[in-house]
């Protein structure tokens, strides 16, 4: 079945996305979990993780699945952020100028919420941040220029923080990726995506060994903006199975491989979409609710989840603490989801 996603659909997908994303973060603090392939390839990461799983220990395969894999949540939200913008975009009567202005407004003003709540957390917790420290990290990120360095890269106030640079260059560079896309018919569009691999492979290789990272920013994952732009504009919501078992074959690949490793982010997102279908379809009523409220405020999760788990309170971290970590994680976000709420309201954003 084709056509395009409901906001319900939209928010179940980002509900198991953030979900992904808060587990990896907090299992990723684990030493032994600290698995993941994202900015970078390693092999040995792979191999840990396969030895984690043959373990057959409960725990080390939560620890471990989450740890290695949970990071793929992030693709959800890149491919969602362009599928959502190429629907606003085509129903816009606003300049290109003005459409762009109005959505980097909004980020730029959770970026600073989100800055805010780090500054009063650490200030709580006895150990303030320096103007200096605030204002260098603020320029690094909302200049984007975080994202092109390892150096930089997870250091901008919670290691969650870097995707704000990606977002901000994807608002930006949204309307010529959206031009390409249109320009094309669904049998050729293929060749956008070739383009795409032409401008990654050549930087991802000649920076290797270098503190340069492209897979930080946007420009490394053109494939997933490009996808949820087609999905949108083809109203595209599954793939043809040869799709799908082609997807497959080259993410399990591309993770003990690294010449097919940058393909592992658009294999990956082809997969989760499909997943995601699925789950939809089958998850019962009361589950679908709460992935559906989890969507609904999976950005503040995002902006509360770095900080939050570094509190003292969490210090032992542990498979039995994830227990109460969640619950008042998922508290504080939605005290703090109707603040953000209220405050965009009062101040027209």
């Amino acid at each position: 079945m084709q056509g395009l996603y409901s906001k319900i659909e939209t928010n179940f997908f980002k509900g198991i996305g953030i979900l992904m994303i808060v587990f990896h973060n907090y299992f990723h603090s684990l030493p032994e979990f600290a698995l993941e392939n994202e900015a970078g390839f390693s092999a040995v990461n792979v191999k840990l993780f396969t030895k984690h799983l043959v373990s057959f220990d409960f725990n080390n395969w939560i620890g471990s699945v989450f740890g290695f894999l949970g990071h793929y949540g992030v693709q959800i939200f890149i491919l969602f952020s362009a599928y959502g913008l190429s629907i606003q975009f085509s129903k816009s009567s606003q300049s290109v100028t003005q459409f762009v202005l109005r959505r980097l407004k909004k980020i730029y003003f959770l970026m600073f919420f989100g800055i805010a709540f780090c500054i009063v957390l650490s200030w709580l917790v006895g150990n303030p941040m320096s103007l200096y420290d605030i204002a260098k990290k603020s320029f690094l990120l909302g200049s984007t220029i975080s994202s092109f360095s390892d150096w930089y890269l997870y250091g901008m106030f919670t290691g969650p923080f870097w995707f704000f640079a990606l977002v901000i260059q994807l608002y930006t560079i949204f309307p010529v990726c959206y031009k390409i896309i249109t320009r094309f018919q669904k049998e050729k569009v293929w060749l956008v995506f070739l383009g795409s691999y032409v401008i990654i492979y050549p930087i991802y290789y000649f920076t290797l060994g270098t503190h340069f990272t492209i897979l930080g920013s946007v420009f490394g994952h053109l494939p997933e903006v490009f996808l949820g732009i087609a999905m949108a504009h083809f109203k595209i919501k599954t793939f043809d199975k040869w799709i799908v078992i082609a997807a497959g074959i080259v993410f399990i690949f591309s993770q003990f491989f690294e010449i097919i490793f940058p393909l592992s982010f658009l294999a990956i997102s082809i997969l989760l979409i499909q997943a995601f279908n699925w789950l939809e379809k089958a998850s019962p009523t009361v589950l679908k609710k709460i992935i559906i409220f989890t969507g609904e405020i999976s950005m503040i999760l995002f902006v509360v989840n770095g900080r939050f788990r570094f509190l003292p309170i969490f210090s032992d971290f542990s498979m039995s603490q994830v227990m109460y970590y969640i619950p008042l994680l998922f508290g504080l976000s939605y005290i703090l989801f109707v603040l953000y709420n209220a405050l965009q309201k009062q101040l027209k954003i």
